[in-house]
């Protein structure tokens, strides 16, 4: 543990693997950009929703594997933990939110069929009964292509 920390250790719990914290509120360990990163998934009557912290910077991250994050301590692990977010974003179409995208408090990740919505109203929920094959898309917009270079930060 850090000197920093060290006046409070005898009254942290860490953790290396997702623990529910209180009913409704599990933290879930997203090590990559920095150490300590946490997702937190919140519950309530079979609704969830992913708080992203510091894991997302870019919607590019979650719709590209090609594209990195410049300021990652362990790049490998964090572009593991971001392909594992948008996987099951993309899956389950639960609400996220990121902290760096600006104007966006809540979100959903869906494969186009023109089901996404934005902010805080309640949104309909993907139709995953067929693929599409319109590409990602985040609020109902197409994912625009980007440039070849990859990095970001």
């Amino acid at each position: 543990m850090s000197e920093a920390l060290a006046p409070v250790e005898t009254q942290l719990e860490t953790f290396d693997e997702e623990v529910e914290l209180f009913p409704g509120l599990r933290a879930r360990p997203a090590p990559g950009h920095t150490p300590g990163s946490t997702v937190f998934v919140l519950s309530d009557a079979g609704e969830r929703a992913l708080l992203l912290g510091d894991v997302v910077h870019t919607v590019n991250e979650l719709t590209d594997p090609e594209w990195e994050g410049m300021f990652d301590v362990d790049r490998e692990a964090a572009n593991a933990i971001r392909a594992r977010i948008a996987d099951e974003l993309a899956a389950t179409g639960d609400p996220f939110a990121p902290a760096h995208l600006p104007g966006l408090s809540f979100g959903r990740l869906v494969t186009a069929d023109g089901l996404a919505s934005s902010g805080s109203r309640a949104a309909p929920r993907p139709d995953r009964s067929r693929p599409s094959a319109q590409g990602p898309r985040v609020h109902d917009r197409p994912v625009r292509e980007r440039p070849r270079s990859r990095r970001c930060g």
